[in-house]
């Protein structure tokens, strides 16, 4: 567990605060990681609802078929449009392996194999987040 969470420009987050971005580290601190980047919009509905009901997905991730750097919530919305039945875009943060760092991230929840999706060439070793609706998918694509 990280002893304690910064942001992205090293300041520390106080972990009594109430702002979204405090609850994001309140969050993700028992999962591991030394820092996360904090969300864009300090008002966002989806980071609400990651707050609220977020959860740590199952290990087994395998490689999207061409994966895309820094494309993670197009390929996965993308996944999810095509084939709802078997594919869920799941919104959240991963945990980087090189340097420790949870970033806003996206991937596939694959419900007929129970395994994750990898939109991006980048090594993940933990996924914390919420399965989206189809219309909370849409505006990624």
């Amino acid at each position: 567990m990280a002893k304690k969470l910064v942001n992205r420009h090293g300041t520390a987050i106080n972990p009594t605060s109430p702002t979204l971005i405090a609850q994001v580290g309140r969050v993700l601190a028992p999962h591991g990681g030394s820092s996360f980047l904090t969300p864009d919009v300090a008002d966002d509905p989806l980071t609400k609802r990651l707050v609220k009901g977020g959860q740590v997905w199952p290990q087994r991730v395998v490689r999207a078929p061409d994966p895309r750097a820094n494309e993670c919530h197009g390929v996965s919305a993308e996944m999810s449009y095509w084939n709802p039945e078997r594919y869920r875009h799941v919104y959240g943060y991963a945990l980087t392996d090189d340097d420790q760092m949870w970033r806003t991230h996206s991937w596939v929840h694959d419900q007929q194999d129970n395994r994750l999706i990898e939109p991006t060439p980048v090594s993940r070793n933990k996924y914390f987040g919420v399965g989206l609706t189809d219309h909370e998918s849409a505006p990624f694509y």
